[in-house]
C-alpha cells in the first residue's frame, strides 16, 4: 500500500512539475493540445474569475488591466507561429484586448472573435494570478473602426449614424462618400465602448469574451479618425 501512494505522488509530481513548466516557460504550449476552440460553446463570463478595467486618468488617457484572479490558468488566441518559447508582453496581451462592442440605447454592433487569417494561430497561457497593464491615450482609442460595419446603418446607399438617425452620408458606385453636411452630430455626441478579450478555459471547456467597464468615445472623434486614415492612405 505504501508503494502505491508513493508511485500516486510521484506521479502527481510529475504532472504538477511537467504543468508548471509548461505554463511558466512556454506559456502552455502542450496544454493548449487539449484545447478544441473550434467546438467550445460560448458562455459568459460571470464565473471566469478574470477582470478587465479601463480607467481614466490624466491627459485624456487610460489605463487597461487584465487580471486572471484564479488559480487556474486561462488561455487566448495570438499569432504565436508555432514559436516555442513567446513571450506575452503586457503590450501584445493588451492589443489583442481592443475588440470593441459599441452601443447606444438598442442599437449595438460587436467586432466578433474572429481573426483575418487563421495562419500561424496559437494558444497561450494567462497563468495564475497574472495581470497585464498598459497605458492607452484616447486617439488611440478612437482608431481602427469600420465606417460601413461599425459606425452606421444603412439602407441601400444611404447611411445614418445611431444617435438621431440621421442621414451621414451616401455611398457613391466608386465607394465615393458624400457627407451630409447638415448632420445634428455634435461633439457631445457619444457612444458607449466596452473593449473585450476571448478567453478559452481548457477545464471548463468553453470559451468566453471578458469585456471590460464601458466608456464613452465621441461619435465626430470617431468620424474624424476615420477620415484621417482615409487621406493617409
Amino acid at each position: 500500500m505504501k508503494k502505491l501512494t508513493g508511485i500516486i505522488f510521484a506521479l502527481l509530481f510529475v504532472v504538477f512539475a511537467y504543468t508548471m513548466l509548461d505554463l511558466y516557460l512556454i506559456r502552455g504550449h502542450f496544454l493548449s493540445d487539449f484545447l478544441d476552440w473550434e467546438t467550445m460553446p460560448a458562455k459568459s463570463d460571470t464565473w471566469l474569475n478574470m477582470t478587465y478595467e479601463v480607467i481614466p486618468g490624466p491627459d485624456r488617457t487610460y489605463q487597461f488591466k487584465l487580471t486572471n484572479h484564479s488559480l487556474i490558468p486561462k488561455f487566448i488566441l495570438v499569432y504565436r507561429n508555432e514559436e516555442l518559447f513567446y513571450s506575452l508582453t503586457d503590450s501584445i496581451l493588451i492589443e489583442y484586448a481592443l475588440r470593441t462592442k459599441l452601443s447606444y440605447r438598442n442599437w449595438q454592433r460587436d467586432q466578433g472573435a474572429g481573426f483575418d487569417c487563421g495562419t500561424g494561430l496559437g494558444f497561450v497561457s494567462i497563468n495564475p494570478f497574472e495581470s497585464f497593464e498598459m497605458q492607452k491615450d484616447y486617439f488611440s482609442l478612437t482608431q481602427y473602426y469600420s465606417l460601413y460595419s461599425d459606425l452606421t446603418f444603412h439602407r441601400g446607399v444611404l447611411h445614418y449614424d445611431p444617435i438621431y438617425g440621421a442621414l451621414l452620408f451616401s455611398r457613391g458606385p466608386a465607394y465615393d462618400i458624400k457627407w451630409n453636411e447638415a448632420s445634428p452630430l455634435t461633439y457631445s455626441d457619444s457612444l458607449e465602448v466596452k473593449f473585450f478579450l476571448p478567453v478559452y478555459d481548457l477545464f471548463k471547456g468553453r470559451h468566453y469574451k471578458l469585456y471590460s467597464n464601458p466608456i464613452k468615445l465621441a461619435y465626430l472623434d470617431l468620424i474624424e479618425s476615420y477620415k484621417k486614415s482615409r487621406s493617409a492612405r
